[in-house]
């Protein structure tokens, strides 16, 4: 049941929409960079190499952790396009800079450069692709005390990176990052509790790191605790306000999923007053973040013909007034 919560959650294609996807200004971020660029900075430029890497991605790329600090990858795309006033083609930046630079840092011992110059040859950007490399680069991290570094080592056992796949061991490494509160690792830990892979299974166990991750901030395991605590799953005391509390977490991380369930809370009533004023704001919120308009259609419908028209013209001016804010603070 616990796992096909998850799946009901986790299998939405736009499940986690970074409120337009960009997290900064495109132009703004060529201004800035292409200026710091002209001056020499080798700092901007380990900036934009570790962004290559931002999100964690299927197998065999693992995870590197985000920052405020990194660009997105719409920045990096428009930063590899043709360069104002550039010819034949001359980009502001290449992959192979970006690839030198990150390397150059990796061999001073820097954790982060390591992490990223194992994405970058995971990936082939800038290099050809190295699997072992890869993992040499994420085993030296862990051993500097990495928490990305310890987290991609288990990735890297868990789907045969520069070895052979062994769950067993792709667990320990998952626990040792849990233990470093990473929240992809408690995550992962209750994953692969609630399924038993490389370890015993124990719901118990699973539920408490999905609430240590949630706590932590991750948006997928705030939505899910969100629902946990709204219906009294797995043994949790029903907690309508922690669950309303939750899902407005992960909503506020991008999670389209929670902003849809949240609607759902001020349609029915669940742990807030009914309205459906607000209901029609969230729907709304969720829809245009990615959430299928197919899916809502209906439930708006009947929404629509609850408000008059000023209502209405209100709630997506209060969707918009939210969007616009979560941008802020996003920095977009």
């Amino acid at each position: 049941m616990y796992m096909a919560l998850i799946a009901s959650i986790l299998g939405k294609a736009n499940r986690f929409v970074e409120f337009g996807c960009k997290n900064k200004k495109t132009k703004k971020a060529r201004t800035v960079i292409s200026s710091a660029l002209s001056r020499g900075s080798r700092f901007v430029l380990f900036i934009l190499a570790l962004s290559f890497i931002l999100t964690p991605v299927s197998p065999p790329m693992a995870f590197a952790a985000q920052s405020d600090d990194k660009l997105s990858r719409d920045d990096i795309n428009a930063l590899l396009a043709p360069a104002p006033g550039g010819q034949n083609g001359q980009t502001q930046v290449t992959p192979e800079q970006a690839f030198n630079i990150v390397s150059t840092e990796a061999a001073g011992g820097n954790a982060q450069a390591l992490i990223t110059l194992g994405g970058f040859y995971a990936e082939g950007i800038g290099t050809p692709k190295n699997f072992s490399k890869a993992r040499e680069c994420y085993e030296k991290a862990d051993k500097a005390g990495s928490a990305e570094g310890t987290y991609n080592m288990g990735v890297c056992w868990e789907v045969g990176m520069g070895s052979a796949a062994d769950a067993a061991r792709a667990a320990e490494y998952f626990k040792r990052a849990a233990d470093m509160k990473l929240p992809q690792a408690l995550f992962k830990m209750s994953l692969i509790l609630d399924a038993g892979t490389g370890v015993m299974r124990d719901e118990k166990a699973s539920i408490d790191y999905m609430a240590r991750a949630a706590t932590a901030g991750h948006p997928d395991a705030a939505g899910i605790m969100g629902l946990v605590y709204l219906n009294g799953l797995r043994g949790q005391k029903k907690d309508l306000d922690e669950g309303v509390k939750m899902l407005n977490i992960a909503a506020s991380a991008g999670n389209v999923e929670a902003m849809k369930n949240i609607a759902v809370t001020y349609k029915d009533g669940i742990g807030v007053r009914a309205s459906p004023a607000e209901a029609l704001k969230w729907y709304l919120i969720a829809e245009k973040c990615g959430y299928p308009e197919a899916a809502l259609s209906a439930v708006k419908k009947d929404l629509e013909g609850k408000l008059n028209a000023e209502q209405m013209k209100k709630a997506e001016s209060d969707a918009n007034a939210w969007l616009d804010k979560a941008r802020a603070a996003a920095g977009g």
